[in-house]
């Protein structure tokens, strides 16, 4: 951030895309901090963005775990922050940005949706498949490998709705703010 506050204005960090939670979380990074990281978004995808970093044409990028952690593991890149609260167990050298006084927690979220009016023995079925599946050795194997953090305890559906609509306002706001300028 001291390197952000000397430089505002030049430091770029790509994303996968405008409106993806990459630009999403510059863009609260840059409110909440009150400097001017410059989010470079590619259609291309996560991909494409680390692809800038390796290759220098960006100072920075912001991403998905997944997208990253064979980088980092390959010593190639260094994670510097994770906006999560607490600390980050595929990257515990990334200090929480929230812990840092940032308050930007925008996290990718992974969900299993159903049409409305779904009858509530269906949901029941589904939600139980589904825990089955995150709680089974072979996905957890996977998710653990690939980067991807795993809450203890999947949400309920009461409070994956709350969390989406907290969430759409707090992305509204941003891309809002964005369309503005």
């Amino acid at each position: 951030m001291a390197e952000v506050k000397r430089n505002p204005g030049k430091i770029r960090a790509s994303n996968s895309g405008m409106g993806t939670i990459g630009d999403l979380v510059t863009r609260q990074m840059n409110k909440v901090a009150g400097v001017k990281i410059v989010p470079v978004p590619f259609s291309g995808g996560g991909g494409e963005a680390m692809v800038a970093l390796l290759g220098g044409r960006v100072e920075a990028a912001t991403g998905f775990s997944s997208g990253v952690v064979g980088q980092a593991r390959a010593g190639k890149v260094r994670v510097l922050a994770a906006f999560k609260k607490g600390k980050y167990e595929t990257f515990p050298e990334a200090t929480p940005a929230f812990e840092a006084g940032y308050d930007v927690t925008l996290s990718a979220t992974y969900y299993v949706i159903a049409p409305k009016g779904l009858p509530k023995d269906v949901q029941d079925k589904l939600v139980a498949a589904s825990l089955r599946v995150m709680r089974g050795e072979e996905f957890l194997k996977f998710a653990k490998a690939n980067g991807y953090l795993l809450d203890p305890e999947p949400m309920k559906p009461e409070a994956v709705r709350e969390e989406l609509f907290q969430q759409m306002k707090v992305f509204s706001d941003l891309l809002k703010a964005g369309a503005q300028k």
